[in-house]
């Protein structure tokens, strides 16, 4: 029996990872490199952290946030799909301040352009 070709990764799904990495890791230029210029980036809910963020700056603006937020902070990246036109990442974060605890789950919806969000 031959073996199990392994199946090329989807380009989208490398953008999305590449993305979810720089971001985690706090790498500015990474976030950057895969931000489209005329990026939008919409934060839902009702909370310091709501709204939407325009270009680049916006974005990393917002992800600068939310690791001021909190003292401490842990995302778990839990899976990615991927079509042509973009993915959805879903991840677990448990976040810390004070006394004050959260423990959710999120999904994030990225599309792309050109091998950019």
């Amino acid at each position: 029996m031959a073996p199990a070709r392994r199946r090329k990764e989807h380009p989208n799904s490398t953008v999305a990872k590449e993305l979810w990495s720089a971001a985690a890791e706090g790498d500015a230029d990474g976030v950057l490199r895969l931000l489209d210029p005329e990026v939008v980036w919409t934060s839902t809910g009702r909370n310091p952290l709501s709204g939407v963020w325009r270009g680049p700056g916006g974005v990393l603006e917002y992800l600068a946030r939310i690791g001021d937020a909190s003292a401490e902070l842990l995302s778990t990246l839990e899976s990615v799909f991927v079509s042509d036109e973009g993915a959805v990442i879903t991840y677990h974060v448990q976040a810390r301040r004070g006394a004050k605890k959260l423990e959710m789950d999120y999904l994030l919806l990225l599309r792309m352009r050109d091998g950019r969000v």
